[in-house]
């Protein structure tokens, strides 16, 4: 099978999913491989099987065949393979080339994977779907666990409080002196922290928008 370049301007992958009989064969591939389903899906950033680009499909035949492949061999073996695996790709693909080479020669391997991105940005439209995807996750990598924390922090009041609302009534139908603040305690052991800490956060004062 003859491999494209990963980044092809004139030839977009395609997101439609793969039939119910390439899902069967696909699997049958990854059974004889001795890998486990959910691990390939993951290695494609897919949650099942039927989830994966049609496009994608002789790839991922591949990569089970390769994995059948390996097995019985030593660790020393496997990564001979892999590494001519790696160089086969890099001689196919111009993109990943230029990423190698820009690591070799000093440059940290996130930026020289960025750059390289710009640089196919910036030889015009039409851009990829391809291209867009590998610049959305590349973004995403950066930003994503700044924007879930984020989130994390705007929510954990409400949820603090509501844990807190339904360990107290539950206190409370059982007659629980001080319920309310034995629900803050109970709170506080559930999420690890002291209640001194659980009551920072709830009452944490809020940023005031400037005008």
């Amino acid at each position: 099978m003859t491999s494209k370049s990963i980044i092809d301007d004139d030839d977009a992958i395609s997101t439609e999913p793969v039939s119910e009989e390439q899902v069967a064969k696909l699997q049958e591939h990854i059974v004889k491989a001795g890998r486990d389903v959910a691990t390939f899906c993951r290695s494609f950033g897919i949650e099942t099987l039927d989830q994966l680009p049609a496009a994608r499909f002789e790839q991922a035949i591949e990569r089970a065949d390769i994995a059948r492949a390996h097995r019985g061999l030593s660790r020393e073996e496997i990564d001979r393979l892999n590494r001519e695996e790696i160089d086969r790709a890099l001689d196919q693909d111009p993109f990943l080339r230029r990423v190698v080479q820009r690591e070799k020669a000093g440059m940290d391997i996130h930026e020289a994977w960025d750059f390289t991105l710009a640089e196919e940005l910036a030889k015009g439209r039409p851009w990829s779907s391809r291209l867009l995807e590998f610049v959305a996750e590349s973004f995403l990598a950066r930003y994503e666990p700044k924007l879930k924390a984020r989130w994390e922090r705007e929510t954990q009041p409400a949820r603090d409080r509501a844990t807190i609302d339904a360990l107290a009534e539950r206190l409370k139908a059982n007659n629980v002196r001080g319920y309310r603040g034995k629900a803050e305690e109970l709170c506080a052991k559930i999420y690890g922290v002291t209640v001194h800490a659980l009551r920072q956060r709830r009452y944490r004062p809020r940023r005031r928008k400037k005008v």
